[in-house]
């Protein structure tokens, strides 16, 4: 095994990672819509920590399969791009069937979305009309530009079926509990298999907070 292409690989991942998520939590505690939870990110970062080194592992072992060109390798892209592309359809399906808007909380990351669309589509057009590079690659870095275009489109809103985020709805009935943190945060506790999905921190504009507590007190009774 060659550690220094592990190491390099690792390195270079893990601080893009920790550069991104460092970004991305101040933009969120800058602005109002969902907020970056501590249990959330934390689940994030190790998940991705994982996919990091298993990446780094068969980097530095230089599996065949794994190479950039492999059949292997075009498979996975070609996979990922394709599960992309079913939550993207998703995201637009759960919108489509949320309901009427109750209280619309505005688009706080619309701006940061469309730019790593942008980043991620100059990056994949170039690749696909250059001779010798591998489609696979361009179809993966479009699919995530597409994903985070249609996220762009979408506000942070309290609709009939529950709420909706860019990425997808938490209908009510997933809510078990909820308490403020703050004067405009609140905190939601889900019902979710999966760890890092069971919890959630909305900031809810002074302005807008009544309205909340109206609908808090129409499906679960208080507020």
């Amino acid at each position: 095994m060659d550690w220094n292409i592990f190491l390099t690989v690792a390195v270079i991942a893990l601080g893009s990672m920790a550069c991104g998520f460092a970004l991305t939590w101040w933009i969120m505690r800058r602005r109002g819509g969902v907020q970056p939870s501590p249990r959330v990110m934390g689940w994030a970062l190790l998940l991705i920590a994982v996919i990091i080194v298993t990446i780094g592992v068969l980097a530095a072992v230089q599996a065949p399969w794994f190479l950039p060109g492999a059949p292997g390798f075009m498979a996975i892209m070609m996979g990922c791009a394709a599960m992309l592309w079913v939550s993207t359809i998703k995201v637009l399906f759960d919108r489509s069937r949320a309901g009427a808007v109750l209280v619309d909380l505005g688009a706080p990351l619309r701006g940061l979305y469309i730019g790593v669309a942008v980043l991620l589509s100059s990056i994949a057009i170039p690749q696909m009309l250059t001779q010798g590079e591998q489609p696979s690659n361009a179809l993966f870095q479009i699919s995530m530009a597409a994903w985070f275009m249609v996220c762009a489109t979408g506000r942070v809103q309290v609709r009939e079926r529950g709420i909706v985020a860019q990425g997808g709805i938490v209908e009510w009935d997933r809510v078990r509990d909820f308490n403020w943190t703050d004067p405009n945060t609140i905190a939601l506790s889900l019902a979710s298999r999966v760890p890092w999905a069971r919890e959630m921190r909305l900031r809810v504009p002074m302005s807008s907070r009544r309205e909340f507590e109206t609908v808090l007190v129409r499906y679960f009774g208080v507020h």
